[in-house]
């Protein structure tokens, strides 16, 4: 079993450069209190999250409302982009469209391995980073009938620089009807040699009520 996620400490990147997390000591055994505790302030699109529909739909579903059934999947796929995008691109299906006709229609999660997270402690991965397009929302749904979930190792589907076109591709993945929930800031590193391998996911939200999203733990078997 691997982690596909990454830890939140003072150093998580975040959207815009501005509203690090903040973690402090709250109880202290070495300050003679009677525990350790510690004392969480970040927004819910820290680190690795999810994007649930209410996030850009006020109608939209919330993260509460999925069982627990819908967070873990043995139908997975990952497409590589093999060569990292240059920054502000946005991918679209012109840059996976033959790659992902290759693999299981019935995919249920989809990972899109981009190497932005190479680049995950320097500066641009927040500030020019690639974004997804609009229109790669209804080629994932056509390509794969069952897909419910698509991560990728960029800190949004929105390109800092690209924002209005951002919620546009939002708004899309997550519309009321058909939604693709949106997994963000994916840790591919480690996953290594075993990119292909991977047999089955669970992804573990903060289980906040009544959230438009939340910060997830995911975890990824690999097979032979």
């Amino acid at each position: 079993m691997i982690l596909l996620s990454y830890e939140i400490g003072k150093n998580t990147p975040v959207y815009g450069g501005s509203g690090f997390p903040e973690v402090t000591q709250g109880k202290c055994l070495d300050h003679g209190d009677s525990c350790n505790t510690l004392n969480l302030n970040f927004s819910n699109h820290t680190g690795t999250h999810i994007d649930c529909p209410f996030h850009f739909d006020p109608n939209g579903k919330r993260l509460t409302d999925y069982p627990a059934e819908f967070w873990f999947s043995t139908k997975v796929s990952l497409l590589d982009l093999d060569k990292k995008p240059e920054a502000g691109t946005l991918i679209g299906p012109e840059h996976i469209g033959t790659k992902a006709n290759l693999l299981d229609p019935k995919t249920e999660i989809l990972f899109l391995k981009t190497h932005w997270g190479d680049s995950r402690s320097s500066e641009e991965y927040w500030k020019n980073p690639p974004g997804i397009a609009p229109d790669m929302s209804d080629f994932l749904r056509n390509t794969f009938v069952n897909l419910r979930i698509f991560g990728f190792d960029l800190i949004s589907l929105s390109s800092y620089t690209n924002r209005e076109v951002g919620r546009t591709a939002h708004r899309k993945f997550l519309n009321r009807k058909d939604p693709i929930l949106i997994l963000e800031d994916v840790n591919f590193l480690n996953l290594g040699s075993d990119i292909l391998k991977l047999q089955n996911v669970l992804i573990a939200p903060l289980w906040l009520e009544g959230a438009d999203g939340s910060p997830c733990t995911v975890f990824g078997n690999v097979g032979l």
